[in-house]
């Protein structure tokens, strides 16, 4: 729910929406504020989509892919931790793996996208996509790593 609805999932939809608008994909919509609110309340949406997606199927793998914090040291080593970030989840015993509840997530939103978007989205165009959220997806998780620090429980 924090993820989604609290300031990281603003942010992510900021951060996204604004290298669509600096990109002007889809073109259709045009540049302008008007243009720049369908790519933040498209990236948002998505963002909610994936979301769901991924608890949902989470909870079907018997894994976490909330994020966490390295517990290890290092800035390269916690880097490199972030960057992985979008790509992980956590058994119940510990375990970090690739995380599949991700990639479901990842491509229900997308795919979700496609049907307010003003033209027929090729192969290429989600691929580019989803390309495009994924470095806003390591974004944020490297700032979750290294900027914010939420108490546990909170």
């Amino acid at each position: 729910m924090y993820s989604t609805f609290g300031p990281p999932g603003l942010i992510e939809s900021f951060l996204t929406g604004t290298l669509q608008q600096w990109r002007n994909v889809p073109s259709e919509w045009g540049q302008g504020g008007s243009a720049y609110a369908k790519r933040f309340a498209s990236e948002y949406a998505e963002g909610a989509i994936t979301d769901t997606t991924r608890l949902l199927v989470a909870r079907m793998l018997d894994e976490d892919p909330a994020f966490a914090r390295c517990q290890c040291t290092g800035f390269l080593h916690r880097l490199r931790h972030a960057a992985l970030g979008p790509f992980s989840a956590r058994k119940p015993d510990g375990r970090t793996v690739f995380s599949l509840a991700r990639v479901a997530g990842a491509a229900a939103g997308k795919a979700s996208s496609t049907t307010w978007y003003p033209r027929h989205q090729s192969a290429a165009d989600f691929a580019e996509h989803i390309s495009v959220d994924l470095a806003g997806n390591v974004g944020m998780d490297i700032l979750r790593e290294f900027v914010f620090h939420r108490r546990p429980g909170h």
